[in-house]
């Protein structure tokens, strides 16, 4: 059952706003939930959560996505109790606000309804919201290579599920034959955690899925659930935060160009 809940904050002592300040946000999420619930996170390795701040309409927030139950209630509904009203930020040592909390909730039937059954588009846009990196050869991708974009999403997919198991190395080449990028504007950038430097990308990418429409349905459907799960590398600290779009009009390769 993924769900979004969209914190609204009151940066009122106008502390300036990069990527990395996720990395802080996390920091405070952790010291907040269950420690057992902390712990069980770490020794397994899987994250049922991803997160990130952003800056919408001049106002700061803070998005953080859960996968599955549990996550939404270690995580989600101990920040929707009444007396979480800051947000502490140890690094800045100063307490942000919070001025409103929205969540909201779907399941993976749900999901898989939206995206496999009533998709009719093979274009879907995606807007990479954060840095987004993946790691192969023990060396930093920074760039959307379509078989890490979707490797990583099956993989998140079926960690998250208990209905459907996804990933397939089959499917996977089908996906490198099938899909391909038809426009993109991004831009090369960095994420820091701590002293460490990630080279990162964030932009905007509409795919053109060939071949079968249902293959184009479960990439919408993998990419849908990525908007929760995030993309690639460190989504629980504020990478590969995405948004996702059906994109109806037909986008030329000619509109393909690099900002840097």
């Amino acid at each position: 059952m993924p769900g979004r809940l969209v914190i609204e904050l009151e940066n009122n002592k106008g502390i300036p706003y990069n990527y990395s300040l996720s990395t802080a946000f996390q920091g405070y999420l952790m010291d907040l939930i269950d420690e057992g619930f902390a712990d069980k996170m770490h020794s397994s390795g899987y994250h049922p959560y991803s997160q990130f701040v952003m800056i919408a309409d001049g106002r700061l927030r803070w998005i953080v996505n859960v996968l599955d139950e549990e996550a939404e209630k270690f995580i989600v509904k101990k920040l929707l109790e009444d007396d979480v009203k800051t947000v502490h930020i140890n690094k800045l040592e100063d307490d942000l606000n919070i001025i409103n909390k929205e969540y909201s909730a779907t399941t993976y039937d749900e999901l898989f309804k939206e995206c496999y059954f009533k998709n009719d588009s093979r274009y879907i846009e995606v807007k990479f919201l954060t840095p987004t990196a993946f790691k192969q050869n023990n060396r930093y991708q920074f760039f959307p290579d379509i078989k890490l974009i979707f490797q990583s999403l099956m993989m998140k997919y079926d960690a998250a599920s208990s209905q459907n198991v996804i990933f397939d190395a089959e499917l996977l080449i089908h996906f490198e034959e099938n899909a391909e990028i038809v426009s993109y504007n991004l831009r090369s950038t960095n994420f820091f955690v701590n002293s460490n430097k990630i080279p990162a990308f964030t932009g905007r990418v509409v795919f053109k899925v060939n071949g079968p429409m249902q293959m184009a349905n479960l990439a919408y459907l993998l990419l849908k659930f990525g908007a929760f799960s995030g993309v690639g590398i460190k989504s629980g600290m504020g990478m590969g935060g995405i948004e996702v779009n059906i994109n109806k009009g037909k986008e030329k390769k000619s509109d393909v160009r690099e900002t840097e």
